[in-house]
């Protein structure tokens, strides 16, 4: 092969973030994951198919639940992701996102008693803004940089939304008794900081893990089963979104040991 021409494959490959999804995939099967890459769903808002980076599931310490991360990976090659913590209550049950059969006594209680106690939703500020300084370039070439965070946020999301209502029919329609906890995040190669204002000044922080807080609105409204007595309706659905930056992917894994 032609040297200059293999060289140049290669920075493509190496340009296009496809080698991080493969060490982001070979780190899962190494902690007992089972992945499959490049997934492809319907996706409603498009009326077309999309495509997931990975989905990966493992069963959890209790026996009848299921951890399922849906990942999406970004590279980034110049400047740096952003995003600003803010002083707010603690995420909650609803923040997860539980997928189970409705017709048993939902474990929304359960969950909120036991699980979210330790819960690494808990141990990070939540951020909610998030920004690409103007360091390099003009204005026009920040656009399309501050857009890569909102096309990866609501990529994963779309493929979140998928798979919750998708498994939720499936478990409801075969009277399966399972549940599974499905979570969004972004695998990030790139410098990743917090900001946050104090007294008219900001401070940032270099970071190895972000928790972005994204609110849904609903199109269809559901209700819950809190206990045997209480109902909820949900008409917002707010996600947290785990941000992590390739080196640490490994050490946040750890969360769901």
């Amino acid at each position: 092969m032609n040297k200059e021409l293999e060289n140049k494959i290669k920075e493509d490959i190496k340009k296009s973030g496809f080698p991080l999804e493969i060490e982001s995939s070979l780190i899962l099967n190494k902690k007992g994951w089972s992945v499959v890459n490049s997934s492809r769903y319907y996706n409603e808002n498009k009326k077309d198919y999309s495509e997931i980076d990975i989905v990966a599931t493992k069963e959890h310490e209790i026996k009848g639940i299921k951890n399922i991360l849906i990942i999406e990976c970004k590279k980034f090659h110049e400047g740096q992701w952003v995003f600003f913590k803010q002083e707010i209550s603690k995420p909650n049950v609803y923040n997860l996102n539980i997928v189970e059969n409705g017709r048993n006594i939902s474990s929304y209680s359960w969950f909120d008693k036991n699980l979210m106690a330790n819960h690494h939703y808990l141990k990070n500020p939540i951020c909610t803004y998030s920004i690409v300084p103007h360091t390099k370039g003009k204005g026009e070439v920040n656009e399309k940089k501050q857009k890569m965070i909102y096309d990866a946020v609501s990529q994963v999301v779309e493929a979140l939304m998928f798979y919750l209502i998708r498994d939720n029919k499936m478990l409801n329609q075969n009277n399966i008794n399972e549940i599974y906890l499905v979570y969004p995040v972004i695998v990030f190669d790139g410098p990743l900081f917090s900001a946050s204002v104090k007294e008219g000044d900001i401070e940032l922080k270099e970071e190895n893990h972000i928790q972005l807080l994204f609110s849904l609105q609903l199109n269809n409204p559901f209700q819950i089963q809190w206990d045997y007595k209480s109902r909820k309706v949900i008409k917002q659905k707010n996600i947290i979104i785990d941000i992590v930056k390739k080196e640490y992917f490994e050490e946040y894994l750890k969360n769901f040991n």
